[in-house]
């Protein structure tokens, strides 16, 4: 009775171990497909961030836009990859832990660094706005006198 219960189960686990094997080669290859495209997000994010830092000496809101659209995309990304990774990843071992929280504030930062510069896009349209309007008003003020 114990010898065929063992069998059974040996033959259950066997099927298990065969059955999933194929999805590991999958789940890693996603995993790496998932470092590559955050690797590519990242440099797009470099590169807009040195834009941005002249976009803010100047003050142009509207060059604010390709790192708020990076930055955008960088975050969904980041966090859609972060779910899956802690998902398909064992949390019983040290790095995947220690990279469970390493990511999980980085993305409250990158979600606060978007909300400041979104605020900060959205201040300077304004005032560009009361700035155009008011030299309108002096300009038909002066065409008027």
């Amino acid at each position: 009775m114990v010898r065929s219960l063992s069998i059974i189960i040996s033959v259950l686990f066997g099927f298990l171990e065969i059955s999933i094997s194929p999805f590991s080669s999958l789940v890693r290859n996603l995993l790496a497909l998932a470092a590559a495209v955050s690797v590519i997000l990242a440099l797009a994010l470099l590169v807009t961030s040195v834009m941005l830092l002249d976009a803010l000496r100047k003050e142009q809101e509207h060059a604010f836009r390709g790192w708020l659209w990076s930055m955008g995309i960088f975050t969904v990304w980041r966090l859609l990859a972060f779910v899956y990774c802690n998902i398909v990843n064992d949390l019983i071992f040290a790095y995947n832990i220690v990279m469970f929280i390493a990511w999980f504030v980085f993305n409250i930062i990158n979600v606060f660094a978007f909300v400041c510069i979104w605020s900060l896009y959205l201040e300077l349209n304004d005032l560009t706005k009361i700035q155009d309007l008011a030299k309108l008003k002096v300009s038909l003020q002066a065409h008027f006198l």
